[in-house]
């Protein structure tokens, strides 16, 4: 039986995909696939690349080529994404954590050793939809001693997560609650810092979106009216109001779109309020400081 090295499958593997991809992201997928085929890293693929694959790696790969050429995300189609150090579950009732997400875990861990260095113990933290859990996940990793909670509207998503808690041995509290819920909110206790990736992207926007984020990503963690694309982040405010004491903090991914409008918005409630600008330039987090 022939079986291809490691170079001819990602050669083949990039070409196929280059079809439907640019030049770079065809490239990026295949590295990925194959990382995750042979369990190698990007080094050691480059070090082995004359190596032929098993034959049970050549019948995977011919698995997952038909599902990548129907544009369905590699994350999904290998059920794991990497992120912050971590290696997550994700499938079609999770978002696929993105870079920026990362971005926003590396400005809070930076804000709790500068805001909260000696509150060992007693660090809450609240994570308003928690999706697969990378942020709840990558922040107890970084911060062990900070005291998780995580809420999300999904059943589904709560069950990823959970997954991802036990097999990372990342134990976080999961509770489903549907945040706009404000009946719900006394089930909550207070927090010292609450962070949130809510749905901002408007449904007028979908037209622009790339196929495969639309087709396969849940809408849920996605979209929001058009009349009122602030709605989680106006209701998030409200919660901290209440929830954060005097030193608390407020963290939130933001669109390009509305960041400067969310900061406003923070800002009439009372809050101190800093967008901060991405690895791209773009204005996508913030953090705001209850009222003092």
């Amino acid at each position: 039986m022939y079986l291809p090295t490691i170079h001819q499958s990602q050669q083949q593997l990039q070409k196929a995909l280059s079809d439907i991809y640019d030049p770079e992201e065809a490239k990026a997928i295949g590295q990925i696939v194959l990382e995750y085929l042979t369990e190698m890293s990007r080094l050691s693929l480059q070090l082995n690349k004359n190596q032929s694959l098993t034959a049970e790696q050549f019948q995977e790969l011919n698995q997952i080529i038909p599902r990548l050429l129907q544009k369905e995300p590699v994350q999904y189609v290998l059920g794991e994404a990497d992120f912050y150090g971590l290696k997550l579950k994700v499938n079609p009732s999770v978002l696929i954590p993105r870079q920026e997400t990362e971005e926003l875990v590396h400005w809070i861990v930076e804000s709790i050793s500068t805001d909260f260095p000696k509150q060992v113990d007693t660090l809450q933290i609240l994570d308003i939809g928690v999706g697969s859990g990378c942020i709840s996940l990558a922040l107890k990793n970084e911060v062990p001693y900070a005291q998780i909670t995580s809420i999300d509207v999904s059943e589904k998503a709560l069950q990823i997560a959970q997954e991802n808690s036990d097999k990372l041995q990342l134990p976080i509290l999961l509770r489903q609650i549907d945040v706009l819920n404000r009946t719900l909110w006394d089930l909550l206790p207070k927090f010292d810092i609450i962070v949130s990736n809510p749905p901002y992207i408007c449904e007028s926007e979908k037209d622009l979106m790339d196929e495969n984020v639309v087709a396969h990503e849940p809408a849920l963690a996605l979209f929001v009216q058009d009349t009122d694309p602030l709605i989680f982040y106006k209701t998030i405010a409200d919660l901290a109001l209440l929830k954060l004491p005097k030193n608390g903090l407020l963290f939130f991914e933001v669109s390009a779109h509305f960041g400067e409008d969310c900061r406003k918005m923070l800002e009439n409630k009372g809050f101190q309020a800093r967008l901060k600008k991405d690895i791209n330039g773009n204005a996508r987090m913030i953090q705001a400081t209850f009222p003092k």
